[in-house]
């Protein structure tokens, strides 16, 4: 064993998020991702947690459906009109979530909830750059949301959970919002591309929303957002029916 190692023969000082390094050495963005680590529900799981306890007071529904995802699925609204005689629609969609935040909190907002079904829709934010040109956040988002999504099924099948695979969607630009400056749409259809391949492997579902809101050049039609990433009630509308059509809501 070295002199740093431990009884497993690591070296802790090479390992540790700080090291050997003293304070005045360490980034502030260091500091500052550690004590948000450290205060803050990171993951949001608090955002749902009376609604969650509500549910699970009442009489459990003959099948429940959980949609799990960011702002594309929060933005949806209330569910339950898709549905109003067929299965529980419940929407647990965060703004600006990454897969990351989906795998800290599926244990509260979807595994609690014992649903039937469970549609996962992710990856918005994943492939967004905040640095450099929307290309640069292109393969490590790939591994990225492909490791996190892996988890997440892997756990909702663990559970006798169903799954659903939502692809992305598109985006566009806006006079005021140039969306494509930050998410690449040629990353999005290869992110979409690998999606549809690892729910056919799994044998999952999926529901292809990007084919129901691109036009001919992969961008969003204008038609259908007013921001140029979300939908708006007409693109919602055609992803709504989408849902409708599919086995996730027949039972099947």
């Amino acid at each position: 064993m070295s002199e740093t190692g431990d009884r497993t023969g690591v070296d802790r000082a090479s390992v540790h998020p700080l090291g050997q390094r003293s304070v005045a050495e360490v980034t502030l963005a260091e500091f500052a991702t550690r004590w948000v680590m450290q205060v803050a529900d990171v993951a949001e799981i608090g955002r749902y947690a009376a609604y969650n306890e509500r549910l699970r007071a009442l009489p459990r529904p003959a099948r429940r459906i959980v949609l799990l995802g960011d702002s594309i699925t929060e933005f949806w609204g209330d569910l339950q009109v898709l549905s109003p005689d067929g299965p529980q629609l419940i929407n647990r969609g965060i703004f600006g979530q990454r897969t990351v935040q989906m795998l800290l909190r599926i244990q509260e907002d979807v595994i609690g909830l014992e649903p039937d079904a469970m549609v996962l829709t992710a990856g918005a934010n994943d492939v967004r750059a905040f640095v450099g040109d929307a290309a640069s956040a292109g393969e490590a988002a790939r591994v990225r949301i492909g490791r996190n999504i892996a988890s997440m099924t892997d756990i909702a099948r663990a559970h006798g959970i169903t799954m659903t695979i939502g692809s992305m969607t598109p985006v566009c630009d806006k006079p005021d919002a140039p969306q494509t400056l930050h998410r690449d749409p040629g990353k999005i259809r290869e992110m979409n591309l690998w999606l549809e391949a690892f729910a056919r492997e799994r044998q999952f579902g999926y529901l292809d929303y990007f084919s129901a809101l691109a036009g001919e050049d992969g961008l969003m039609q204008q038609a259908f957002t007013d921001d140029g990433l979300h939908p708006n009630p007409d693109g919602y509308q055609r992803m709504a029916e989408m849902l409708e059509r599919s086995c996730v809501t027949q039972g099947g």
